[in-house]
């Protein structure tokens, strides 16, 4: 009938084998594709933001995640930036005073500074996350930016395989936005 809930089999085990690369062990069946990043992240803020929470978000953010949070009636909290990415010195501490339910964090290519989160601060994200329980989305929509060949350190949510970080990706800053598709790792 081509009714496939979680996605095309074929394209959930290719994105599997690409997160894979970045050291998140996974298979298909932990892979939902969804019609872009923008879809991914409200797919989780709806099932983990109430009117009121406060969701951690790097500052400045990718816009379409702060509409997505404003849409669920989510209080932003800002976690400001340097010329390495998010502070994560300051992170825990924002969380807790917060309460914050979520944090959002963009450590590929940030956009939209660019900036490349080093393994330090992403080691202390997971660390956060597992002492913590909050939920952490790695949007890796911009990983595939890597012109220079350089690598990236690993995801965010292979370093913090007891913690709930939801990675997400698309396809539409290397192919085509009009392409519309995306995936939530989770």
């Amino acid at each position: 009938h081509g009714y496939l809930p979680h996605g095309l089999s074929a394209l959930r085990r290719i994105v599997s084998e690409r997160l894979a690369t970045r050291g998140l062990a996974t298979d298909p069946d932990h892979i939902v594709v969804t019609t872009g990043a923008h879809q991914a992240i409200s797919l989780i803020a709806r099932q983990t933001v109430q009117a009121g929470d406060s969701v951690v978000i790097e500052s400045p953010t990718f816009p379409g995640a702060l509409d997505i949070f404003r849409r669920f009636g989510a209080r932003a909290i800002p976690l400001p930036l340097d010329e390495h990415g998010a502070r994560t010195d300051l992170l825990e501490d924002l969380v807790l005073r917060s309460g914050a339910r979520l944090v959002y964090l963009s450590p590929d290519f940030h956009n939209p500074t660019g900036t490349v989160l080093p393994l330090e601060r992403r080691q202390q994200v997971a660390r956060i996350a597992q002492r913590t329980g909050i939920i952490v989305i790695d949007d890796q929509t911009m990983a595939e930016l890597d012109l220079d060949g350089g690598g990236l350190p690993p995801s965010i949510g292979s370093l913090a395989p007891d913690a709930t970080v939801m990675t997400v990706g698309s396809t539409a800053k290397l192919m085509w936005a009009g392409l519309r598709t995306g995936w939530v790792h989770g």
